[in-house]
């Protein structure tokens, strides 16, 4: 291996953009906005870039910025009051120095790497770079070491493995839309109706704005500034403030670069500056007068606007920044979550600041799971790779086997169907019925890392039903253009209680439910005792009530709950208050037949993006073994309903479980969770080439392709290397 050199420089004069971009890909502003922050200063902040050379070549950057950071700032209330009083006596604790790697003022952190290199040469960069931090934090007299706001994509080469010593916690999330969309009234149409009512009222005075779009605003410098200082004063999250020089010159040298100012009557009332490229319009600044920006809707007016301008333009995509989720979010936004890793260099100090991340951490308006960072740093074995199944240039599946308990190997037939079975067995045990944390965020960056590396639609076939809360992750790691989703659960089991552990294969629904981008919830064919009257106490009733969820039991009809008297039950087909509680009653499968509820279902569906998980528990047992107790539907009911819902909706993903697993389920504690004692498993050839029928036949349904194929299986090794992405 060449030697490697390291250098900390406060300018990138030297690197060419061409090399920019081939290390920073994903970067969503211009790449010279790197060149340009370190000329027009940041207040109270330095800035550098630390470079991992090999030979002359450039692998590995990291920006990085040194600054104080009062912790109060991020606190409200009496705490806030209580650590602005302890900063006076313990400065290096609550008001300490900052050695942050990020880009200072981003939406998100970034680090340029080199795809092309190999592991090897990446890991001796990053030890050589980690070590040049720490000598860098001690010449600087820092406190803290902090990576800042990094999502999955920006942050998947950080070898978490080296970063044991740091703590994690959740980053300020950043917003995008996407514009598919031809005129601005298809992207109106996109929205909810209340969404669009609220727009058409804050933006009724449109005719009295005027629109002044210029990347040379000359004297109108001095009120951006001030409008800009107004808008940081109110923020109610702060990091820095930009030199006035930054706005006198960013439209000169990052190119796209431009202000959109709004007047009323010849005074400016906001001004918003925005990067144009062909991929992307970002959202950078946007200030306007505390009273008369919000009375005349300014916000509301500049996001039309700035959709309008991309829609007119063709630009794909709207980036929107970080805050404001909640509005964000009902005006079609997608939200991206971040992290944040840091260590204290005192380590009793990090003990200390650990205990209070509950109150450090950013905590959105909307609930998001938190950012998986490290991908490219996880083992991955994709160890069969079926590359002679005839596929038609047409063929929209991409059908997965994630081999967790040793099930999916045993079905030769449907092997040869995958295009890639994953060996995970060496996770069984504390993946199954609920998961172990090492195991799960394992087991998330794989199919994360699987996501990137197969990016069409999946049909994911899991395992034994012990497994089904790993839907959980493929709903969370759905691609951005397959959101938002119906969810279609078949299952003999509603798997939607609020109980704990939270990831367990009986409430992964409820987990589920708080992703933003699962906008509702079909329930088909729950015919067990869990959908009886006394277990309702549990579960997501408000969900039920509002018709978020919806349940339609296969013959159960009626289920009485005790000390709940609702005023209306949109999830049911009708219900009933009596003095001790409810009657609620369901339109079931069978009363409306099978078929028929899947055709209305699609026909509701038409047009919207749909993800079905099933659980062969639900057929009866004639259909296959499980390791939970059977239903009451026909495998042929089934068949049909999937041939409804595949030949009509906008299916974005499908995953299939229900096997019997060949291995015992180990533990005391989940054995009695799941009702199973010694002398109780029981597993056989003949229930393998069941379960083998039966999936061969689903796979069938869900995808006619599934049934061209040629004997023959090929093999490929992969292990998650840096070169191979």
């Amino acid at each position: 291996m060449q030697p490697l050199n390291c250098e900390i420089t406060t300018h990138l004069n030297n690197v060419s953009p061409e090399e920019l971009r081939r290390l920073f890909p994903h970067f969503p502003e211009p790449i010279e906005i790197l060149k340009f922050l370190p000329r027009s200063g940041f207040d109270n902040f330095s800035l550098h870039f630390l470079i991992i050379r090999k030979a002359s070549h450039i692998i590995l950057i990291l920006p990085i910025f040194d600054g104080k950071f009062e912790v109060a700032s991020f606190l409200e209330g009496n705490i806030a009051r209580l650590m602005m009083l302890f900063s006076k006596w313990f400065p290096r604790l609550f008001c300490p120095r900052v050695l942050g790697v990020s880009v200072l003022e981003g939406d998100w952190g970034e680090i340029g790497w080199e795809r092309g290199e190999n592991r090897t040469v990446m890991g001796a960069a990053w030890d050589l770079a980690l070590c040049r931090l720490e000598e860098f934090a001690k010449e600087s007299d820092t406190d803290i070491l902090a990576f800042v706001n990094f999502n999955e994509r920006s942050g998947q080469d950080i070898p978490l493995k080296k970063l044991f010593s740091f703590t994690q916690m959740h980053g300020v999330p950043c917003a995008q839309v996407a514009l598919p969309f031809k005129t601005l009234e298809e992207y109106l149409g996109s929205l909810s109706k209340n969404s669009r009512k609220n727009l058409k009222r804050q933006t009724k005075n449109k005719q009295m704005i005027q629109i002044l779009r210029t990347s040379e605003p000359g004297a109108l410098i001095d009120a951006i500034y001030d409008l800009y200082r107004k808008s940081i004063k109110k923020s109610d999250l702060v990091f820095g403030i930009q030199n006035k020089a930054y706005f006198e010159r960013v439209c000169a040298e990052v190119p796209g670069a431009e202000y959109v100012l709004y007047f009323l009557d010849g005074k400016l009332l906001a001004f918003n500056l925005v990067f144009r490229t062909k991929e992307r319009l970002l959202d950078k600044y946007f200030g306007m007068d505390p009273h008369l920006g919000k009375e005349h809707s300014l916000f509301f007016f500049s996001w039309l606007e700035n959709i309008s301008f991309c829609i007119r333009n063709g630009i794909p995509l709207y980036h929107v920044g970080q805050m404001a989720e909640k509005i964000k979010m009902s005006l079609g936004a997608q939200l991206i979550p971040s992290a944040i890793l840091f260590r204290h260099r005192v380590p009793l100090f990090h003990r200390f600041l650990t205990g209070l991340q509950k109150f450090l951490s950013y905590e959105p308006e909307i609930k998001l799971p938190g950012a998986c960072l490290g991908r490219a740093w996880e083992d991955l074995v994709v160890i069969r790779s079926n590359k002679s199944r005839k596929k038609s240039a047409n063929d929209p599946w991409f059908i997965l086997g994630l081999d967790m308990d040793g099930s999916l190997r045993l079905q030769e037939q449907v092997v040869l169907q995958m295009d890639a079975l994953v060996d995970l067995r060496k996770q069984e045990q504390q993946l199954r019925l609920w998961p172990e944390q090492k195991a799960w965020e394992s087991l998330e960056k794989n199919i994360w890392n699987l996501r990137e590396k197969y990016p069409k639609p999946w049909i994911t076939l899991l395992g034994s039903g012990d497994l089904h809360h790993v839907s959980y992750l493929l709903l969370a790691t759905l691609p951005l253009d397959e959101r938002p989703v119906k969810l279609i659960l078949i299952d003999n089991h509603p798997d939607w209680y609020n109980d704990r552990p939270h990831f367990h294969c009986g409430n992964w629904l409820s987990q589920a439910l708080r992703l933003p981008w699962i906008s509702g919830v079909v329930m088909a064919g729950q015919d067990s005792s869990d959908i009886a009257g006394r277990k309702f106490w549990n579960v997501p009733f408000r969900e039920l009530r509002e018709g978020r969820v919806r349940l339609f039991p296969y013959d159960r009809k009626l289920s009485r709950v005790l000390l709940r008297y609702p005023s209306s039950m949109s999830g049911i087909k009708y219900f009933r208050r009596r003095f001790y509680g409810s009657d609620l009653y369901f339109e079931t499968l069978m009363c409306r037949g099978v078929r028929h509820f899947f055709q209305r279902l699609a026909k509701e569906f038409r047009g919207e993006n749909v993800y079905l998980s099933i659980d062969k528990d639900c057929l009866e047992a004639a259909a296959g073994r499980s390791d939970w107790d059977h239903g009451k539907m026909k495998l042929e009911e089934l068949l049909a309903g999937l041939q409804e819902l595949s030949s009509s909706c906008c299916l974005v993903g499908a995953d299939l479980c229900g096997e019997q697993a060949p291995q015992r389920l180990r533990g005391f504690s989940k054995n009695w969770n799941a009702g199973r004692f010694p002398g109780r498993f029981s597993h056989s050839e003949a229930t393998d080439r069941l379960n083998e029928k039966t999936n061969l036949r689903i796979l069938d349904a869900l995808n006619p392709a599934c049934a061209d194929i040629e004997p023959g299986r090929g093999v490929l090794k992969c292990a998650g290397a840096i070169s191979d992405r």
